[in-house]
């Protein structure tokens, strides 16, 4: 059996040479059911794919799990058919020494008709682990979704209820099914993935309400990890789900491993399957993640890694830019940096494909150009694998940061007034004790700098500005360089400028457009870079060769957005009843105005209060029919409440960044960092709608007068009360996504 593995490298490079000089030829078609000996790469099929595809796999290139080996295996998801193609046994055996079952070993696969098993697809991928030394992570033991509908049925296929006997018997389909699956393989596998998404943190028991759930209770997780060791006792055995970086969901699972290993389950570690975007979760939480998992002791694993290029499920590009693509290239380097630095926490890292020709993201959620994985649809190396492999200049491309600013009008007075406490400060990461904000309006962009420490090491503060983004090489007549000394632009007409060097250095400009008003939308082109004599070297935000003199083509961007809304809340603490007290009757209240699904429907006028320790809401919901009729408690008649403690406007949520939700029956669901002994709430049915009151306890950053925070309060709505979610009104952010990303929130000031 030949091993891809020791596959001469001048042959290879002669066949590329040779396919590439070949004239067209009609390619011979791959067997539809080649034998399991075939999966190994015969020389005979190595020649096919070359002469088949005008783009052979690169060669020359170095191995991904070569260039790991010092931290964790590498591996990706596959399906068995693509064992057909040489050039993906050629991709996946050169670049992953690991491979996972898409789907072959799913329930539904398996075993589709109880008592009849289907093995082809598995036992073609094992075939294939074993001829070439791969390790299998075997997915998955037990899940909610692709299971058969016979596992959860009675004898004339009707849904069983929940009882002791059918509690008896869904536990024996399981068992019966694991040993079956994870006997077959005894030996053969390296970890199985046993239990697959068991949490949902919106519950206050953190448990999702799977069909196992329903009729076995919790018991069901125990008893699979129990029969999956006994089936084969050398196995790791983990406990795997998503989204693990979320505080709420990261503190459900954190806990449920912590109680299984409490019980002497033999569980070995979890995974963590990170299917992660553009945007989110930061690296910062994915490490904070892996840390926080470490403290138990177990083998943790990255088990399902790919990155969409869109932040939302909405977003559609006609074509990738190519900016979108080294945002993405930049991003793994981040997040792979964490993993070797967490490299002693992590016994594997898979990613859920090899290449982007094949992935689950182009018709999930919609149907969409995605290209999340580390090979193109050519299955050739993209800035991605080098973010991973090689990060030099010579291979990665530098990204051009953006920032999102907020229209409004500073008094130029270097005074950090409330409008610069609104946002964020942006860092440069070159020099961490200095940072600024940007914000726009119809005359002017205006920046603040603000430098801790002495004064005096500061020479000279520069700003560049590309008015309409064109990004050349040379400076167009739109193109601006503007350099302040002390405080002053010398020979700037039209700029504005104030400096205090009281307590560090502050800088406050105005800088007049000379192309038309900023509006809504439009991009600028925009870098910073700050000659301090503590730096060897002038320290730019994005041009990190300082080349902006005369060239704008690596500056950062600006997008000049709408302000976010702004509302106060009146000092006070009234009585949690559904009542609306004396005390709300001078309280400021705002409506859900903006519709981020449908155009009418539930709406709401809401008003809020707070004291040293709670922030109050009182909600009258106008909704004429009440449902809740939906599984879903999004998909109900609700109410949200999104509150971003320390008004960091984060793309994904921090520790103190939650989502409570109410529906009209009081009953409570919970995300983010919320919980449950954080609020306390009391529902009034009333003509034409509901009323909420409610109390959340700021835990992480306690309200203190004048105090801002991030706030937004939607109503969701089952018009017609057949369980689908038909409307959702909300004060301020229209993204959608309030439930992971606190950007696009509201403002609330705490006023006595």
């Amino acid at each position: 059996m030949l091993d891809i593995r020791k596959l001469n490298l001048f042959l290879l490079t002669g066949l590329v040479l040779l396919a590439a000089c070949a004239p067209q030829v009609t390619p011979t078609p791959a067997p539809t059911n080649p034998p399991p000996e075939a999966t190994a790469i015969p020389t005979q099929q190595a020649t096919l794919f070359l002469n088949a595809d005008p783009i052979p796999v690169q060669p020359e290139i170095p191995s991904l799990y070569e260039t790991l080996a010092d931290y964790f295996p590498v591996g990706a998801a596959i399906m068995s058919d693509q064992l057909d193609s040489g050039q993906h046994v050629y991709l996946l055996a050169r670049h992953f020494n690991g491979l996972t079952p898409e789907n072959e070993m799913k329930p539904i696969s398996i075993q589709p008709i109880e008592g009849t098993f289907t093995w082809e697809g598995a036992d073609r991928l094992m075939q294939f682990a074993r001829d070439n030394k791969m390790q299998v992570h075997g997915h998955t033991l037990v899940w909610h979704s692709q299971v058969p509908d016979w596992m959860f049925n009675d004898s004339q296929g009707q849904p069983l209820t929940a009882t002791p006997e059918n509690k008896a018997l869904v536990l024996k389909r399981m068992e019966t099914h694991i040993r079956a699956l994870a006997g077959r393989y005894k030996g053969e596998i390296f970890v199985w993935d046993v239990v697959n998404e068991v949490i949902d943190e919106s519950y206050p028991d953190c448990m999702r309400r799977s069909k196992w759930f329903e009729l076995t209770g919790t018991d069901y997780i125990a008893l699979a990890f129990k029969v999956a060791h006994e089936a084969d006792p050398n196995a790791k055995l983990i406990i795997n789900d998503y989204s693990t970086t979320d505080p709420a969901k990261r503190t459900c699972f954190y806990n449920l491993t912590r109680d299984l290993l409490a019980q002497g389950v033999p569980l070995d570690g979890v995974g963590h399957q990170m299917h992660i975007n553009i945007e989110s979760p930061s690296a910062e939480d994915i490490e904070e993640t892996i840390q926080m998992f470490a403290e138990l002791g177990v083998e943790q694993y990255i088990t399902e890694l790919d990155m969409s290029l869109y932040k939302n499920e909405s977003d559609s590009f006609d074509k990738v830019p190519k900016e979108i693509m080294v945002r993405q290239a930049h991003r793994y380097k981040d997040i792979f940096d964490v993993f070797r630095r967490q490299g002693e926490s992590l016994a594997g890292v898979t990613f859920w494909g090899m290449a982007d020709d094949h992935s689950w993201l182009k018709t999930w959620p919609i149907t969409r150009i995605n290209l999340p994985l580390l090979f193109d649809e050519n299955l050739q190396a993209k800035d991605a694998y080098w973010g991973i492999v090689d990060p030099s200049v010579e291979h990665l491309p530098m990204l051009h940061q953006r920032l999102n600013i907020s229209q409004a009008t500073p008094e130029i007075d270097a005074k950090p007034e409330l409008l610069w406490s609104q946002q964020p400060w942006t860092v440069l990461e070159g020099l961490p004790n200095a940072s600024f904000q940007t914000r726009w309006d119809e005359q002017y962009l205006y920046v603040f700098v603000d430098i801790k420490g002495d004064p005096q090491t500061i020479g000279k503060i520069e700003l560049f500005v590309d008015e309409n983004k064109n990004k050349t090489k040379s400076y167009e007549a739109d193109d601006r360089h503007y350099i302040f000394e002390n405080g002053v632009c010398a020979d700037c007409e039209g700029v504005k400028s104030a400096l205090a060097t009281a307590d560090g250095y502050q800088l406050e400009v105005a800088l007049p457009f000379n192309l038309g008003s900023g509006r809504g939308g439009q991009q600028v082109g925009f870098d910073i870079r700050i000659t301090d004599s503590s730096q060897p070297a002038p320290v730019s935000w994005n041009d990190l060769t300082n080349g902006q003199d005369g060239d704008t083509s690596q500056f950062g961007g600006l997008t000049f957005a709408r302000g976010s809304k702004m509302t106060s809340a009146s000092a006070g603490t009234p009585i949690i009843d559904g009542e609306e007290d004396a005390i709300w009757a001078n309280a400021p209240d705002i409506s859900t105005d903006v519709w981020v699904m449908g155009t009418s429907g539930a709406t709401a006028r809401v008003k809020t209060l707070w004291d040293a320790e709670y922030l109050y809401v009182y909600a009258v919901v106008s909704d004429t029919l009440l449902s809740d009729a939906s599984r879903n408690p999004w998909e109900q008649d609700t109410v949200e409440v999104y509150v971003d403690q320390n008004n960091a406007k984060t793309a994904s949520y921090e520790a103190d960044d939650a989502q409570y939700r109410v529906n009209f029956k009081n009953v409570q669901t919970f995300n983010g960092g919320a919980k449950p002994e954080l609020m306390t709430s009391a529902v009034k049915i009333v003509p034409g709608g509901y009323i909420v009151e409610l109390s959340i306890k700021l835990d992480v950053v306690p309200p203190q007068g004048n105090a801002l925070i991030g706030f937004d309060f939607q109503v969701n709505n089952d018009e017609n009360g057949d369980g689908v979610r038909d409307s959702i009104a909300i004060w301020n952010d229209p993204s959608g996504q309030s439930y992971m990303n606190t950007s696009g929130l509201g403002l609330l000031q705490f006023v006595q």
